[in-house]
């Protein structure tokens, strides 16, 4: 009897640690959705782009598998803000945002600039919004992103509003758009990627607009509907310091022929 019932309550435990492990190695395989976002994430592009690659460096180091999903950057947000998945990544700071995602550390910096095609030589920029107010200069947006709050909240400025930002390049280039506003490296990205299938000489028709608009700081925003999200973030973050501090971060940029000192902070 005494037997019989060590051998029961054995059976017993080892069937609760296992399903105690299943629990949490799916607690681990964490779920990200980006918008198609070259160079930073990208399904066209080896490891996704550098974000993801990045991403994924500072999650290992924590012992954490994750997903990368893509759609259009208005769902992507939405589906992350109601938890459908854990985060969004390249994610940049927005105060009404807050309420539903909690931002990690600055993972990126690129700054935010206007695109135009060279020619226009009476397209002038002075640093000042109103001044592209002049001449009613129509201004390419992705749809649902966030730029600076001056600009988001400029009535006065002639917005097109689009679903990806290579529509927008595609209208400057056509002169649909007399404008685009856009991450710098982004913008380049997209620029090469369109003279592979178009046939417009991109890099040598549009050219950036000084000055830029901001340094953009892209985070990883988790979803406050997603389990353990305050708790996400912290292992995250941790991971990101580590993957800095131990020069894995550094390598990876390097990778991409950028300057570390221009984009680690």
């Amino acid at each position: 009897m005494k037997v019989s019932f060590f051998i029961k309550y054995f059976i017993t435990f080892c069937l609760a640690f296992m399903l105690a492990n299943v629990a949490n190695a799916e607690d681990l395989k964490w779920s990200f959705v980006s918008d198609p976002f070259p160079p930073f994430a990208d399904p066209g592009l080896k490891n996704n782009g550098i974000f993801w690659e990045l991403t994924e460096a500072a999650l290992k180091t924590q012992g954490i598998k994750a997903t990368l999903h893509f759609a259009p950057f208005k769902r992507a947000l939405n589906d992350s803000k109601s938890g459908k998945y854990d985060a969004i990544i390249c994610a940049t700071f927005n105060k009404e945002r807050e309420k539903w995602f909690l931002y990690s550390l600055p993972v990126f910096i690129q700054k935010t600039v206007f695109f135009k095609l060279k020619e226009r030589k009476d397209i002038v920029f002075d640093g000042s919004l109103k001044s592209l107010s002049k001449e009613n200069s129509s201004i390419a947006v992705l749809r649902g992103s966030s730029m600076t709050e001056d600009f988001d909240n400029a009535d006065y400025l002639n917005k097109i509003f689009l679903t990806h930002n290579q529509q927008s390049f595609a209208m400057l280039a056509t002169g649909r758009a007399d404008l685009v506003v856009s991450g710098l490296l982004n913008g380049k990205a997209i620029l090469q990627k369109l003279a592979k299938i178009e046939p417009y000489d991109y890099e040598n028709l549009i050219e950036v607009v000084q000055p830029s608009l901001k340094d953009d700081y892209y985070h990883i925003a988790f979803s406050r509907q997603s389990s353990d999200f305050e708790t996400k973030t912290q292992i995250f973050n941790k991971g990101l310091m580590e993957i800095k501090n131990n020069g894995t971060f550094k390598s990876i940029l390097e990778k991409y022929n950028l300057s570390p000192s221009q984009y680690i902070q």
